[in-house]
């Protein structure tokens, strides 16, 4: 048994208060640090009085955090009684579960900054498909005028070919009528 975890080389905290006048008593008190068995280490308190005992051991003791306490009281052996107390926890779940959740946070935040770049890049994008868009429909409108000038442009050239067509049909329709009037009187 020893003072501490990091003092091996002290003994542990004693106390005794033992009297034997007027009344005999005692109360004796010891606490400190023991390694049992090398698998459970920690804090040892042991509590010796008049009416009880108490001695308890908590530690690592394998994978858990264990408790034992055992206490007595034995005021006259009508009213005596004893108790054993245990307990193992599992508090390095709860430290694992901590670095579980705290690795799982990082990730999340990493995931959630990278796919905040991506959405960004995406709106980016999107934005200039959307420009280029918009100017590709803007050139349609000055095709779409210009077809349009060109179609009108082009029909008034066809009705203008008709009428030219037309004044030749009637020029050579006269010139041949005349030909061949000419031929009956020439005869």
């Amino acid at each position: 048994m020893f003072a501490s975890s990091s003092d091996t080389s002290t003994g542990p905290l004693l106390v005794a208060d033992i009297k034997a006048l007027p009344r005999p008593s005692v109360n004796v008190t010891a606490a400190g640090y023991v390694n049992l068995f090398g698998k459970m280490k920690k804090d040892v308190f042991l509590q010796i009085t008049n009416t009880q005992f108490i001695f308890w051991i908590r530690g690592k003791f394998f994978l858990f955090d264990a408790l034992l306490k055992v206490s007595a009281s034995y005021g006259s052996l009508e009213s005596a009684s004893f108790g054993v107390y245990g307990r193992l926890s599992t508090a390095w779940m709860e430290e694992i579960s901590r670095k579980v959740r705290e690795i799982i946070d990082k990730a999340a935040k990493e995931a959630t900054e990278k796919i905040r770049g991506a959405q960004n890049a995406v709106n980016s994008k999107q934005k200039d498909f959307d420009r280029a868009v918009q100017t590709l429909r803007d050139k349609q409108r000055k095709l779409n005028a210009a077809k349009s000038k060109f179609d009108s442009a082009s029909r008034t050239l066809r009705d203008k070919q008709r009428d030219v067509n037309n004044l030749c049909r009637i020029r050579t329709c006269g010139r041949r009528k005349s030909q061949s009037n000419n031929f009956l009187f020439n005869r």
